[in-house]
């Protein structure tokens, strides 16, 4: 979180650690069932998410963070804090928009967005980075610790 916070970024080299431990985790405490758990984790992980990344919805780390966690906890788990995580994620955004006062703004910059990609039928980038500042981005890193916290310590 402390990285995407201060950085806009998940370093790699904390996300291979986070993977390597997650399958020396798995293989040793499961042995096969937990390849198997491994891999279903990073894999719907990275296809739920990836997507979102190539239209820079959300950063490649914030998909990596998430894979991380599949690692760990499995795609059943994972599943569940990704959809906790994209409503806590929502709720951030309200707030920031109201906050800001660019709600309406923002979604004119969707609808429009919206309206290009289905008229162009091509999909295209949903924001440039030129345009990255506090006032457009979610650290995506924080729903998705809130919600691991909350899913993990069954909150909910």
């Amino acid at each position: 979180m402390w990285y995407d916070w201060k950085c806009y970024r998940i370093p790699n080299q904390l996300i291979l650690v986070g993977l390597g431990v997650s399958f020396l985790y798995q293989y040793f405490y499961y042995k096969g069932e937990g390849l198997e758990t491994w891999l279903l984790g990073i894999g719907i992980s990275f296809f739920i998410l990836f997507p979102f990344s190539l239209v820079r919805m959300i950063g490649a780390g914030d998909v990596k963070l998430a894979m991380v966690i599949g690692g760990f906890w499995g795609h059943t788990i994972t599943i569940k804090i990704l959809c906790i995580a994209f409503i806590i994620g929502a709720v951030i955004s309200l707030g920031k928009m109201l906050w800001h006062r660019n709600l309406f703004y923002r979604l004119q910059y969707l609808a429009n967005y919206t309206f290009m990609v289905i008229a162009r039928r091509k999909i295209m980038k949903y924001i440039d980075t030129k345009e990255i500042d506090e006032k457009t981005v979610i650290h995506f890193a924080i729903p998705m610790a809130i919600a691991f916290f909350a899913v993990v310590t069954k909150l909910v």
